[in-house]
């Protein structure tokens, strides 16, 4: 089965090595990657934007099933890009997986980027002092995000205090090669 591995990494410094390790982790899950940084991802002629979206789009859907990091980037919530992603997969009724590094929840870490906490408000909402309301559903980022793993019965996978990337990475494709064998 290809999965479709989606999430910000391809704007790190260390892109091609922490490809190189999904890659691997994903084939030792007995699942065949695609996606980002897979070699399938290769251009030929001008690239641009357009030419990245579609090619995406290409591999997404070719895939069987996907991936998604959800740690937050470049902010206290995750990637557009891979979110984006994560919804398309869902529309198009793939198996979707999400995960994150990050074991605090999306209240815990919007405080913290704002450098206030948040308080109850009037209308019993907590709100920062700005007035925006911060969610407080104990989720590790929007809660539309999670709701659609949950109703499609498949957990979010947060990382535990000190757990390293390695272990949430081989877990949440442990998850994924289980269901697809259930699938199959």
């Amino acid at each position: 089965m290809k999965v479709y591995l989606a999430g910000p990494e391809v704007f790190l410094p260390d892109f091609p090595a922490l490809s190189d390790r999904r890659i691997a982790l994903t084939r030792a899950a007995g699942l065949v990657p695609t996606g980002p940084g897979t070699g399938q991802d290769l251009l030929e002629g001008e690239v641009t934007g357009l030419s990245i979206y579609r090619n995406n789009l290409a591999m997404m859907r070719s895939a069987d099933l996907c991936i998604v990091n959800l740690t937050p980037f470049r902010g206290p919530a995750a990637d557009p890009g891979t979110v984006w992603e994560m919804g398309y997969m869902t529309a198009l009724g793939k198996p979707v997986f999400a995960f994150t590094f990050d074991p605090r929840d999306y209240r815990t870490r919007i405080e913290a980027w704002a450098g206030e906490t948040a308080t109850e408000a009037d209308d019993g909402l907590m709100r920062l002092s700005t007035g925006v309301m911060v969610e407080n559903h104990g989720m590790s980022d929007n809660l539309m995000m999670e709701g659609s793993l949950e109703d499609a019965g498949t957990p979010f996978i947060r990382a535990e205090p000190g757990e390293s990337e390695e272990s949430v990475l081989k877990r949440v494709l442990a998850l994924a090669a289980e269901t697809v064998g259930q699938m199959a």
